[in-house]
């Protein structure tokens, strides 16, 4: 994840469809060749090992369904895909039928500082969605492109939180869906186009525009903006001894129902928090700072969720590189609740931007503050009992 690669060759091994077990067995040659390429062989061979054995616990178990049930085991797939599809297309026609739309933009590409624009036309017409990303800027030199793959995951991440959580997830979610960005565009790029950090990142700011277009249909549904980001950060040394890569959560954003959550991953992440005990065991890192930040939260009838502050000291010396978002623009509240605070990165104490990779030498601090979220409806409407909460948990900087 260098945060200036200018195409995908630079963003790591690439392969196509091959088969790595052959009648039951590893292709060592396959498995050589993938090792020689990553800077940790050993636990890359046990990544791989566990993704073997979980494949094959799932065909056992699938073997046992389809041993049991046979030829019904396939109508009961069909039946549970119709039912999802049913369930989505009920709780669209309860959405306004219109077109909403919305802007945002990624700080910069990681190659220039510039703002890139993404617009959205969300149209809801009955039980269909239609998402029309045609006002998105062109490609960039940069690797904040994403795969026309990543922006509809993003979208249907929207779907899947804005109705009814109990539907089962699968292809009859997203069949009344439909997902355009034009050939050449950030959000379907043309090879040989860098595109790690749109996986990450800009894969916030789909979710966030999306939410913010249907927000204007169904605030009562949609969350004020989340930190918006990762937040990643990524430690290795040349000599190729360690790589270490985090993300770091911040704060949600307010919803109708109540305050965002404090230091968290939002959107599409799927990453947890990184223990420090074990990353001080495992790796040449020493946690310095793990807070919450007071006061990160925007205001409102429900406030936006904290970001947090993280401090590693490196003890070699090694590359670090940031892949970051929202250290200028501020999560937006909604329905009247305020914007959550930017995030800011310190390299030794000096500011960097948003996207950095920068040597340093051992014993140097790497501070990662993270952005708060929005708040939802008036601050004026906040219960007093929950002021006093704030102020007691350290919520307010007051």
């Amino acid at each position: 994840m260098p945060a200036g690669a200018r195409e995908i060759y630079e963003e790591g091994v690439r392969l196509p469809g091959v088969r790595l077990v052959r009648d039951g067995e590893i292709d060592d040659e396959v498995m050589d060749l993938f090792l020689a390429n990553v800077r940790t062989p050993d636990e890359r061979r046990a990544d791989l090992r566990a993704q073997l054995a979980a494949h094959d616990r799932a065909e056992e178990r699938l073997g046992d369904l389809l041993g049991e049930h046979g030829e019904t085991l396939f109508a009961a797939f069909d039946a549970v895909t119709d039912y999802s599809r049913d369930r989505i297309e009920a709780e669209l026609a309860e959405v306004p039928d219109g077109t909403y739309e919305a802007r945002d933009v990624m700080e910069g590409d990681g190659v220039t500082d510039d703002d890139v624009p993404i617009e959205v036309a969300v149209t809801v017409d009955g039980t269909d969605l239609r998402v029309d990303f045609s006002g998105t800027a062109a490609q960039v030199s940069g690797n904040v492109n994403a795969p026309l793959a990543v922006a509809k995951s993003a979208v249907y991440f929207v779907v899947r939180c804005l109705t009814d959580p109990e539907i089962p997830p699968n292809q009859g979610c997203y069949d009344p869906v439909t997902v355009d960005a034009p050939k050449g565009s950030l959000l379907n790029p043309e090879p040989p186009a860098a595109v790690v950090g749109g996986n990450v990142e800009t894969s916030q700011r789909v979710t966030d525009v999306v939410f913010a277009a249907l927000a204007q249909a169904v605030p009562e549904r949609a969350p004020a903006q989340g930190q918006g980001t990762m937040n990643n950060l990524i430690v290795g040394s040349r000599e190729g001894d360690f790589a270490y890569y985090e993300t770091i959560g911040g704060g949600a954003g307010a919803t109708a129902a109540g305050d965002g959550t404090d230091g968290v991953q939002v959107g599409m992440t799927n990453t947890l928090n990184t223990p420090v005990e074990v990353l001080e065991a495992e790796y040449p890192l020493r946690v310095e700072r793990y807070a919450f930040r007071p006061g990160t939260g925007g205001d409102g009838e429900h406030r936006g969720g904290l970001g947090l502050e993280r401090s590693l000291t490196v003890e070699r010396d090694a590359t670090v590189s940031l892949l970051t978002e929202r250290r200028r623009t501020r999560p937006r509240g909604v329905a009247g609740g305020g914007d959550g605070a930017t995030g800011e990165n310190l390299v030794g104490g000096d500011s960097v931007p948003a996207k950095a990779t920068v040597d340093v030498s051992a014993g140097t601090t790497v501070t990662v503050r993270t952005p708060g979220g929005g708040g939802h409806g008036d601050p004026a409407d906040r219960e007093p009992d929950a002021r006093e909460r704030d102020r007691r948990d350290g919520k307010t900087e007051e």
